[in-house]
């Protein structure tokens, strides 16, 4: 099975702070948290999408799927899911 861990690892969260928000490691685990909830969603079509047609198929469910969860999760929390390459990056109030 392929690692999926790449492409899972080029999402990020930006979270907009204030004087009165909570502190670094409480947002941190909240983005952990969003990171899990958007895994825990697109992982299962994408390994169904490899099980119907390979990582092709898989690529193209990607790309169609996961910006709407993106989006969705974003409308619910508040908080900005967005792509880096390469790395997990957690921005301060930045867009990616």
């Amino acid at each position: 099975m392929l690692r999926w861990t790449p492409l899972l690892s080029a999402l990020a969260l930006t979270l907009p702070i204030t004087a009165e928000s909570a502190s670094d490691v409480e947002l941190e685990d909240e983005a952990r948290a969003l990171t899990q909830q958007f895994i825990g969603q697109l992982k299962p079509r994408l390994q169904e999408a490899m099980s119907e047609g390979g990582p092709s198929h898989a690529i193209d469910i990607c790309v169609e799927v996961a910006p709407r969860i993106a989006d969705a999760l974003s409308a619910d929390t508040g908080y900005g899911l967005g792509q880096v390459r390469g790395a997990i990056s957690l921005s301060k109030g930045l867009a990616p």
